[in-house]
């Protein structure tokens, strides 16, 4: 097994220190959650249109402040599957790519100095990101086309999964797009075939990342590509200004609560 080179090393402490105290595309749907139950003062507060956080959003803000405080991001043990998609959605990146539509790589995207994503790409002549998930089950693939259908509605969607929903319109915002694609993909469902030399590149992909993974986190990862073919199911959703002006709102009520944790923790 080849080992990582320095300047990869590099770019994955810089994309992690890059993300550190930022509340990031995938984290964000977490401070839309809200106290089951409203205190007098939260009531007062969430009338006037001021986000009110629960417990999850409130666990979030307060890591963001350590990393702050500390200049490293908060690391999570992974699961297998978690890998799994980890690793799959470079490979089905570069499927979609050829049979799909092109889809440019993108590095983190900040929004300004507390905020940020990295979607999985650009597509659409750089006005739409992409956010590809790799779930276990292909009936996850079938059940979101179907869930979701042609009309993309945003509520749907938000049912569907709040934390993707709002995942996908951060991304769009902070890569300066209207618009998110939101894509299903499986290669447990071989509906459209891949040639000998394609699956040659794609298993390349995955072997590759896997050892970067593996260098990163001490541990093997790999994964063999499930079958001769893949599925999936793409959605692509608008970021209107109600949206993304709810972006701001939240991002401002979470700023002002871990400036407050971070004082708290100074002070102690």
């Amino acid at each position: 097994m080849s080992t990582m080179t320095e300047p990869q090393q590099e770019n994955a402490k810089a994309w992690h220190y890059t993300r550190a105290g930022r509340f990031t595309a995938s984290e964000i749907g977490k401070l839309f959650t809200s106290p089951r139950s409203l205190t007098p003062e939260q009531k007062e507060r969430k009338a006037k249109g001021i986000p009110v956080f629960g417990d999850t959003a409130l666990k979030l803000i307060a890591s963001k402040a350590g990393e702050r405080l500390t200049g490293a991001t908060e690391s999570f043990a992974t699961t297998r599957s978690m890998d799994r998609g980890t690793m799959l959605e470079h490979a089905a990146r570069h499927i979609l790519s050829k049979h799909w539509k092109p889809i440019d790589q993108v590095t983190f995207q900040a929004y300004g100095p507390n905020a940020g994503a990295t979607p999985d790409g650009l597509t659409d002549g750089g006005h739409a990101t992409i956010d590809i998930k790799c779930p276990e089950s292909f009936g996850d693939v079938i059940l979101f086309d179907q869930t979701i259908g042609d009309v993309c509605d945003f509520e749907t969607l938000e049912s569907w999964d709040k934390n993707y929903a709002w995942q996908i319109m951060m991304q769009a915002k902070c890569a300066g797009t209207k618009y998110g694609w939101l894509v299903y993909f499986t290669d447990r469902l071989p509906l459209k075939k891949l040639d000998e030399i394609e699956r040659t590149e794609v298993q390349a992909i995955l072997d590759y990342v896997g050892e970067r993974m593996s260098e990163e986190n001490m541990y093997p990862k790999a994964y063999t590509f499930a079958s001769d073919g893949f599925h999936f199911s793409a959605k692509r959703f608008e970021l209107t200004q109600e949206r993304s002006d709810r972006i701001d709102a939240v991002l401002s009520a979470a700023e002002e609560e871990c400036r407050r944790f971070m004082a708290l923790m100074q002070a102690a």
